[in-house]
């Protein structure tokens, strides 16, 4: 009984250190973040794999889509894009494979690949890899609200979680959290949104996962959007390049 209360008093005294959370300025929230986003340079030489999956819910419909890159440290990468309908089961529409400067892509609507040269900026292995900084997604997110909404209030938050743990790999947490209000210039509808942003970097500093979630309605109409991003480590992946038809 002894040995049972002192480990609850350790338990009780250690926990809340590893969950409190601090609230930081977003000069403290931007800093965490200048050195956070380059895997390309970070694991220069290294095979990893980013994975983003967006789900958005609107009164028309439900969708969602995946998209999957690989790279092998070598100079090869592989792209992967899937589509979620509801109701049927997921598809691949799009898969492209670089190496170097030359792309191999194949759309299910053409079925075949066919090789193109001169690396185009979106599909460079740098832009891929790219981990988006919160603050640019935010700004585009901004300008889309100014070119539909006219906007009336904008509150934002930003704080240190603390401590976790990812496939046993410890990791540190930071959340952003924002609430917009205003009106729709076109119908004068009332909208709101709140969106919760959360990260997680590995002990070298890097992103390794991003979670944002917005729930919001214009009018009585309801949206929902989430966007999750994965980076990890992989020595086992390889990519070969696909003999195209000729």
């Amino acid at each position: 009984m002894k040995s049972l209360f002192s480990i609850t008093l350790i338990l009780c005294s250690t926990f809340p250190a590893l969950t409190q959370e601090r609230v930081l300025a977003q000069t403290e929230f931007d800093s965490v973040f200048r050195a956070s986003r380059d895997m390309w340079t970070a694991w220069k030489d290294k095979a990893f794999r980013k994975t983003v999956t967006v789900e958005t819910t609107s009164p028309t419909r439900n969708y969602k889509v995946s998209r999957t890159v690989e790279f092998d440290g070598k100079g090869a990468s592989r792209a992967v894009s899937y589509e979620y309908v509801e109701g049927k089961e997921h598809r691949i529409i799009r898969e492209i494979i670089g190496v170097g400067s030359v792309h191999y892509i194949r759309d299910v609507a053409r079925g075949n690949w066919w090789k193109t040269g001169d690396t185009q900026l979106e599909e460079s292995p740098a832009t891929l890899a790219y981990a988006p900084d919160p603050f640019e997604v935010q700004a585009i997110q901004a300008h889309f609200v100014r070119s539909k909404f006219d906007k009336t209030s904008k509150e934002s938050s930003y704080a240190f979680v603390g401590a976790d743990q990812i496939k046993n790999a410890p990791v540190t947490v930071y959340k952003a959290t924002e609430r917009i209000e205003g009106r729709e210039k076109k119908s004068g509808l009332k909208m709101e949104t709140d969106a919760a942003m959360k990260y997680w970097f590995g002990r070298d500093g890097i992103l390794v996962r991003s979670e944002s979630v917005s729930n919001g309605h214009i009018g009585k109409d309801l949206y929902y959007l989430k966007i999750i991003a994965v980076w990890e480590l992989d020595p086992s992946i390889t990519i070969t390049p696909p003999v195209p038809p000729t």
